[in-house]
């Protein structure tokens, strides 16, 4: 969940001495503070370039062996080798100042191995260190998510957000949330103040196309317009753009817009979706087919794609296809709406593992093999945490 911080000049400059462990004017910085600065660095993403020397040099200065170990151990971490990192910070019998970096790595190798339970119960204790309550809090939401349980998720993002009010990423991460589960007045609300927090440029169009998105599934047209028009003018800005001017009545406008698409990018499904949209609203039935057999054909579960085309078939004369197109339309919406049940019931039962080895076979049905698969860890982790509902 961490992301690089940005940086003033005179901050990179002066990490820069403290990477190279000297002071100006020469002086070899205290062991101690080139520990807390490699640690500092590595619980917020930054260049660990460095570290590994840091490390070396702890072990073999007196009193400071554990010290460089557990640096040893991070670095692997966050190198991809959980596994190597959990045997390495697990043989630590870390004291005093250690224990609370050395718990923080230890729950995320455990994380990062698939053992949830034991990751969580890892990190738990550090909720009430107040230097790193905000770390224990983002990786406590994180597993409460990845076991479905929501509420607790988006109870955790919210101390996230009461202790560093001015980060962006809890705000992020909420409001894509709140997307997922349909709630989109509230999607809305954190999709803004994730703005309003200067997130780097590439989060910040991801954002603000988030946030246009919600409006227009809430009817606003107006506002996502204006959403819009401070987003950067790529395909999918310019389509729903085109989108929002065809609902405000502004028709040449949105024909300007999805022509300015199509140059950019003609195969962009957003697209896509809104020149068949455009074609269908002008009778032109039978290119409105061949768009939305495109779209349907990269993606078989998108019902709504399905939908319309089934309308495309109706208009163009083809009522056979467009029979069978509205029963595959209906088997989806049927599988999706057992999906969003499902999805309730998990909120509702955390420890619920059969509600979500359901959810994983409907995600299977649905194309999603990433999300069946986090159900299926999450049932896992229930299960073997002895915590599960009776049948």
């Amino acid at each position: 969940m961490t992301v690089a911080w940005n940086r003033r000049c005179f901050t990179a400059a002066l990490t820069f001495l403290l990477i190279a462990g000297c002071q100006p004017g020469g002086e070899t910085e205290p062991p101690e503070t080139r520990f807390e600065n490699a640690v500092s660095r590595l619980r917020s993403g930054d260049d660990r370039s460095g570290i590994a020397e840091t490390a070396r040099e702890l072990k073999q200065t007196s009193g400071y062996r554990q010290h460089g170990r557990l640096l040893e151990a991070a670095l692997q971490l966050k190198s991809n080798q959980p596994t190597r990192a959990l045997r390495e910070l697990q043989a630590l019998r870390p004291e005093g100042e250690l224990v609370a970096p050395a718990r923080l790595f230890t729950a995320e190798a455990l994380y990062q191995t698939g053992l949830l339970a034991d990751a969580a119960e890892c990190i738990r204790p550090l909720v009430d260190n107040p230097e790193y309550a905000v770390d224990a809090h983002r990786w406590l939401a994180a597993m409460s998510f990845d076991i479905g349980d929501n509420n607790a998720a988006l109870a955790h993002l919210q101390e996230v957000i009461r202790l560093a009010p001015d980060d962006y990423r809890p705000r992020a991460l909420a409001a894509r949330m709140y997307q997922d589960f349909s709630q989109h007045e509230a999607a809305a609300t954190h999709f803004k103040a994730a703005l309003e927090r200067s997130p780097p440029a590439a989060q910040r169009q991801e954002l603000a196309l988030g946030l246009a998105r919600a409006q227009m599934a809430m009817r606003d047209y107006e506002a996502a317009a204006a959403t819009l028009r401070d987003a950067d003018p790529d395909a999918t800005t310019l389509a729903l753009r085109s989108e929002c001017h065809e609902r405000l009545g502004e028709s040449e406008a949105a024909q300007r817009a999805l022509k300015a698409a199509l140059q950019l990018d003609a195969g962009n499904p957003d697209v896509l979706s809104r020149q068949a949209d455009m074609l269908l609203a002008s009778g032109e039935a039978e290119q409105a087919v061949a768009i939305l057999e495109r779209l349907v054909q990269a993606d078989p579960y998108d019902h709504h794609a399905r939908y319309r085309l089934s309308l495309a078939y109706r208009q163009a004369g083809r009522d056979e296809d467009a029979s069978r197109e509205a029963k595959r339309v209906e088997e989806l919406k049927a599988k999706y709406d057992r999906l969003s049940e499902l999805n309730n019931q998990a909120i509702q039962a955390p420890n619920d593992a059969t509600i979500r080895r359901e959810l994983a076979e409907i995600c299977d049905d649905l194309g999603r093999p990433r999300l069946a698969e986090a159900w299926r860890r999450a049932a896992v982790v229930i299960e073997h945490s002895g915590v599960a509902e009776p049948d």
